[in-house]
């Protein structure tokens, strides 16, 4: 099953005029600001809702930025670090804030951040980018969206990476499942609890994660999440982590998807019982443009080197999503920051059976995409590949350096997924109070969230993980061989569970060595 939050309408606003913005002779166009065609999008005319729009800048100096990354041996850089040699020039964040201020939009930026949120009723949005916006009807969703290319100022324009929020676009959803779902149903209903992982995979005692923090990327008011946390660790005679949510743009007024932010919350703090904190940047909505603020805002932060990511988008159905996010990944990655995010429960499609897509930011180079397998014996101890697991290679982001060696059925230059995988079905989990069992990438990614946590307990100077976890000695991993979820599992890498999983006690030890 999966839960989508619809993109509600804002209550009407009069029509404001906006002022100071540059004449049409005096702007550029931008790649990637047109208009984005949804299929079976029905036109409902002109909006007049409030609109938020995210717009990313350029690193001072994206070709060095790139050299450095292509480095599977660069260095972690401090937050200064990279202010000083890759993050936006002052020029051009002075440059957007007059633009912006001047066109009336609403605008919300950290000095030094990349990230820029904008927000304003459509009709003053539209007339800051030169064009108009509508409202929007598909998948049974209403959405706003520009009806034709957006303009920038040249000097805005020029110094822009991406923007997301001004195209129509279906919002993100989560990697989650209803553990007796038809489609994702496990071939073994055995729900379990955190002990029964822990035991299955002979996972040691310690290291606990100590002084280590998660970062969960999600929305929704947290307050029922925070309870039930509380709850499930009590069940579990489990340590209470603390768990502190910032609202990044505000707290949002309802509650959606709180399932899915339990079970992160819950099975990352259970993988890991010693960590000093779980800290969840929860969006004003899942709207792409509110996700990138959130993101930008992990990325700006640099305290929490661990994240974990739930959630994504088709990528080709969101391509202002990946053009605008991906500049804040590549500087959590020099940071040392590792994003974990789910490679998505559709197999080799995306959400809803969107054919042939991949899931992102899974399909980012610069996150690890976590897949799922299915524990089919307990006894026996029988694993195979789970058929909801995502994989396949990306339509639009080049494979990494460091999965150069990724070798088995890895083909073509184009970033594949996913990385490697964790059991991805009955998990138990608190939900609203009361007990639920559930499935998918969603259960696989924050367990590997907190074995990293652990790793980095014994290692803290460790950064991003990408190019470690293709280097270990691949008996770190349980080679999956059987499974299917479009494309077949066998020896080595795979579409299915990309590296396999990973042996617990032996990944903790090798990822931690120099």
């Amino acid at each position: 099953m999966f839960v989508r939050l619809a993109v509600p309408v804002a209550a009407l606003l009069l029509c404001a005029t906006a002022t100071s913005i540059a004449a049409p002779d005096s702007t550029s166009e931008v790649p990637g600001l047109a208009a984005q065609a949804l299929p079976g999008a029905q036109d409902l005319g002109p909006a007049s809702g409030q609109q938020r729009v995210a717009l990313t800048l350029r690193s001072q100096d994206e070709i060095g930025l790139q050299r450095f990354l292509a480095d599977p041996r660069h260095a972690t850089l401090s937050s200064a670090q990279y202010q000083a040699a890759f993050g936006p020039s002052p020029a051009a964040e002075r440059a957007v804030l007059d633009w912006a201020r001047g066109a009336g939009l609403e605008v919300a930026h950290r000095p030094g951040s990349q990230v820029f949120s904008l927000q304003a009723a459509a009709p003053v949005m539209a007339g800051a980018f030169h064009t108009s916006v509508h409202r929007f009807r598909v998948s049974g969703l209403e959405v706003l969206g520009s009806t034709g290319p957006g303009r920038l100022p040249r000097q805005v324009a020029a110094a822009t990476a991406g923007l997301v929020g001004l195209a129509a676009a279906l919002p993100a959803q989560t990697a989650l499942r209803l553990n007796g779902d038809r489609v994702a149903a496990p071939a073994d209903l055995h729900p379990m609890g955190p002990d029964e992982f822990a035991k299955f995979y002979a996972m040691p005692t310690t290291p606990t994660g100590k002084g280590q923090k998660i970062a969960v990327l999600g929305w929704t008011a947290m307050d029922g999440v925070v309870r039930d946390l509380a709850a499930f660790q009590d069940r579990y005679h489990l340590p209470r982590v603390p768990m502190t949510v910032d609202y990044v743009s505000g707290k949002p007024d309802s509650v959606n998807d709180q399932m899915e932010w339990d079970l992160d919350t819950q099975y990352a703090t259970a993988m890991a019982p010693g960590l000093d904190e779980i800290h969840v940047y929860a969006a004003r909505s899942n709207e792409n443009s509110d996700l990138t603020t959130a993101f930008g805002k992990w990325a700006d932060e640099n305290t929490y080197p661990v994240g974990s990511a739930s959630l994504g988008d088709c990528e080709q159905n969101a391509k202002d999503w990946v053009g605008a996010l991906e500049p804040v990944l590549r500087k959590a990655e020099a940071q040392g920051q590792t994003l974990l995010a789910a490679s998505g429960d559709d197999g080799t499609n995306c959400f809803g059976g969107v054919r042939d897509q991949r899931s992102y930011p899974a399909s980012s180079p610069h996150a690890i995409a976590v897949g799922g397998t299915e524990i089919t014996d307990i006894t026996g101890h029988k694993v195979t590949g789970w058929h909801g697991s995502g994989g396949g290679n990306s339509a639009l982001l080049d494979k990494p350096s460091w999965q150069d060696n990724a070798g088995g059925a890895f083909t073509g230059t184009k970033r594949g997924l996913p990385d490697l995988s964790f059991a991805a079905t009955n998990y138990k989990i608190i939900d609203n109070g009361g007990d639920n069992t559930v499935a998918g990438t969603s259960a696989s990614t924050p367990v590997v969230a907190g074995l990293l946590a652990r790793v980095r307990e014994k290692n803290p100077s460790l950064g991003f993980i990408g190019p470690k976890v293709y280097s270990v000695d691949r008996a770190v991993y349980t080679d999956i061989t059987t499974g299917n979820n479009g494309k077949a599992a066998g020896p080595g890498w795979d579409y299915v569970t990309g590296l396999g999983e990973p042996i617990v006690i032996r990944w903790l030890d090798a990822m931690a060595g120099s």
